[in-house]
C-alpha cells in the first residue's frame, strides 16, 4: 500500500481516531501532501531531435561498455527490451561472467560449480544462468548496488558521504583527539545503506 492510499484510507474511516499525538499526524499528513505536489509538479521532458548523439546513434563498443558498468541484472533486463542492439550485447557472456565476478567472490563462484560438477569452458559456458543461480544461494551484494553510499561518523554522529567528508570533532580539538589516542585510536564510520536511510524516515 503506497502512503498516499494509506492517508485517504484514514481520511475514509469511519469510526476511531489515529493511534497517538493528532499534532504529529497531522504534520506527517502535511508532509505526505506537500511531497504528493512535488512529485506531481515533476516533468521529465525528452530531448528535442536536434540534440545529438543520442543513445542510438553511438557505437556497439560504447554501448558494450556502458553496459559493462551495470550491476543490477533488472537493468540488463530492462535495457534488452529497449533496443536490439542493447538485447544482442546482454546476450553475451562476457556481461554476465563480469557480474558474476563483482558481485560473487571466488570460492563462491567455484562452490557452485562444483554443485554442479561444472568446468568453465569459456566458448560455450553459461554465465547468466550462473549468474542467477549464485543469486539464489548467496544474494547480491547491497553495497555495490550504488555508487556511494552515506556513511555515519561513530564520534559526532555526523551523517556524510564519504567521498566528501565532513568537520568532525576529532579532527578539530585535540584534547578529543588525544582521548581517542588513548582508547585505541579512532572508529571507522558506519556505512548506511539506502534501506536504513529510509527508516530515519518512516512513518
Amino acid at each position: 500500500m503506497s502512503v498516499s492510499s494509506a492517508r485517504e484510507s484514514e481520511k475514509r474511516s469511519c469510526w476511531g481516531r489515529p493511534l497517538g499525538s493528532r499534532a504529529l499526524w497531522g504534520h506527517h499528513d502535511h508532509a505526505i501532501a506537500r511531497i504528493n505536489r512535488i512529485a506531481n509538479s515533476i516533468r521529465i521532458q525528452e530531448p528535442g531531435p536536434e540534440v545529438v548523439p543520442k543513445l542510438h546513434d553511438l557505437p556497439e563498443e560504447c554501448v558494450r561498455e556502458i553496459l559493462l558498468r551495470i550491476s543490477d541484472h533488472r537493468d540488463l533486463d530492462a535495457a534488452s527490451s529497449a533496443w536490439t542492439v542493447m538485447a544482442s550485447v546482454c546476450n553475451e557472456q562476457r556481461i554476465w561472467r563480469e557480474l558474476v565476478n563483482f558481485h560473487f567472490t571466488q570460492q563462491q563462484t567455484d562452490a557452485a560449480l562444483a554443485k554442479n560438477n561444472e568446468v568453465v569452458d569459456e566458448k560455450d559456458f553459461d554465465w547468466k544462468k550462473l549468474f542467477h543461480q549464485l543469486r539464489k544461494m548467496y544474494g547480491l551484494r547491497e553495497d555495490a548496488q550504488f555508487a556511494e553510499t552515506l556513511s555515519l561518523c561513530r564520534h559526532c554522529k555526523c551523517l556524510f558521504w564519504r567521498s566528501l567528508g565532513h568537520p568532525c570533532i576529532a579532527d578539530q580539538c585535540p584534547e578529543y583527539r588525544e582521548r581517542l589516542k588513548e582508547a585505541g585510536g579512532p572508529l571507522p564510520p558506519h556505512p548506511v545503506p539506502p534501506a536504513a536511510f529510509l527508516k530515519f524516515f518512516s512513518l
